[in-house]
């Protein structure tokens, strides 16, 4: 038999005032990015590190869940605070590339802490483990700059943790595309006409617009 209204909204009043009074949990950031995660008891936002502060802590309440069970009939649901902190700082830091051969897991500078203020103890750890995986995403890309086809994949993560570093490699800035000369192997900008490096012509009719070559003759200057 379906609920009445008065009973659904008893309930409803019931789960509110639980998430008032549930323990709340906290998340910390290091780095000064904004990371929104959708669920389906709502957005869940992890506040940036502003410029002047050593870290953000993100306070995280509980949430109510509803879903259906029957014609009519609606549960509610709810979801403790400590687990969407939990399962959001999971997918942020999970969804990072790292090396097969990586010292530390993926880490963007977000994790639980224990309280409103994270300890100095908690801070130091995360911002070792944050150092560790920014020095494998400088070796990983310092890898990737030696083979031209995979120039491309270095990305702002790599780049972050290059700053981070205080480090200027070639591929801190936007790698432009590159192709390979296959005469000598020399890497050359794409669309070239003549290799700067062998001189082989890789476009005779680029090479020959240019004058960088003769032009070849005309198809009735041949036959004569």
């Amino acid at each position: 038999m379906p609920k009445s209204a008065a009973v659904m909204k008893s309930e409803m009043d019931a789960a509110e005032a639980e998430i008032f009074t549930a323990p709340r949990a906290y998340v910390c950031n290091l780095l000064p990015i904004t990371h929104v995660k959708p669920r389906s008891y709502g957005p869940v936002t992890i506040l940036p590190c502003p410029e002047d502060k050593p870290y953000e802590v993100t306070e995280l309440t509980a949430r109510r869940t509803a879903y259906n069970i029957g014609i009519g009939d609606t549960k509610y649901e709810l979801v403790k605070a400590l687990d969407i902190a939990k399962d959001v700082v999971k997918e942020i830091n999970g969804n990072l590339w790292v090396p097969s051969d990586a010292t530390v897991e993926g880490f963007s500078g977000v994790f639980v802490c224990a309280g409103p203020v994270p300890t100095q103890k908690e801070v130091s750890d995360a911002e070792g483990k944050l150092g560790s995986f920014y020095d494998d995403q400088i070796r990983m890309a310092n890898q990737m700059w030696e083979s031209p086809q995979e120039r491309m994949s270095i990305n702002a993560v790599h780049r972050r943790a290059a700053k981070a570093r205080n480090l200027d490699p070639p591929w801190l800035y936007s790698v432009k595309p590159t192709a390979e000369c296959p005469v000598c192997a020399e890497i050359i900008k794409p669309g070239v006409a003549v290799c700067k490096s062998c001189g082989a012509i890789l476009d005779r009719a680029k090479a020959a617009q240019f004058g960088l070559i003769e032009a070849p003759a005309p198809a009735s200057q041949k036959k004569a």
